[in-house]
């Protein structure tokens, strides 16, 4: 058995479905585990990168989701990976936005140094050990936390160990989880116990893994409802972007995001 990542969907693209229709044929069996939404301002855009009309650069990106490719840069000041476009907003209906939330919010943006984050990541194994380098290449600040204890591989790395989520969670304005798939739900509803006992903590999650259904839907139910999510698929690992991943791409979902300051700098990663 063996996994496939394409860019391209079978609702709107004829030649993509009559290849999946033809490994359907000669093929025991084939699923197709998720897609990312394809909606909004970005699909005019995307076309013409694919079809190589357009240069995409780091804020061609929609409200909710879609492709983006990793820019390089000198300087953290520089790097935006993950942009969003500045009219976006939580496409979460009904959702509680109290003047106390927005208040804590805003105070925590105002002590996250100007373009320079304090990133989690949860599960510390060879893809997040690689995120870490990356982030800590650009100047941001690398907490990690998973089941091993990694505290000697984070001394070499230039990055805090720490000894629970609870901590994690505590010094982090962005929470990576780069754990297994069959480990996530467990890692998501752990996750969760901090966040729910401090609402002052409000670091944005964002999931790594190559399926995106059950991550979004285990996010979605488990963690509470006044902290961002944004699921994301980068179409690379460790190996193919050891040289650099300039121009590799990445795929995104805006799950539940809301504007603000610090929302802005978290998603400039």
């Amino acid at each position: 058995m063996f996994y496939v990542d394409i860019e391209g969907s079978p609702e709107i693209d004829p030649s993509v479905k009559c290849a999946i229709g033809h490994l359907r044929e000669i093929s025991p069996f084939v699923r197709i585990f998720s897609s990312f939404p394809c909606g909004g301002n970005l699909l005019e855009d995307t076309v013409s990168i694919l079809e190589g009309r357009k240069q995409l650069t780091p804020r061609d990106t929609s409200a909710n989701g879609g492709v983006c490719t990793i820019q390089a840069y000198g300087s953290p000041q520089d790097v935006d990976v993950l942009g969003r476009s500045r009219d976006g907003g939580s496409n979460t209906p009904g959702m509680d936005r109290s003047s106390s939330k927005t208040q804590e919010r805003e105070s925590k943006s105002r002590v996250i140094a100007k373009n320079h984050l304090q990133i989690g990541i949860s599960g510390f194994g060879n893809f997040g050990q690689f995120l870490a380098k990356k982030f800590i290449a650009v100047g941001h600040r690398v907490n990690a936390y998973s089941r091993s204890n990694y505290e000697e591989v984070c001394a070499e790395l230039g990055c805090k160990w720490c000894n629970s989520l609870d901590e994690l969670c505590k010094i982090s304005d962005v929470i990576i989880v780069a754990t297994s798939i069959l480990a996530f739900e467990k890692s998501i509803q752990s996750l969760a116990i901090p966040l729910s006992k401090d609402p002052s903590l409000c670091p944005l999650i964002v999931d790594v893994c190559s399926v995106k259904q059950h991550p979004r839907t285990t996010m979605v139910k488990n963690l509470p409802e006044d902290v961002d999510i944004l699921c994301t698929h980068p179409m690379f690992g460790p190996e193919s972007a050891r040289h650099g991943w300039t121009n590799l791409v990445m795929m995104f979902e805006h799950v539940r995001i809301r504007q603000s300051e610090s929302t802005h700098k978290k998603h400039s990663v």
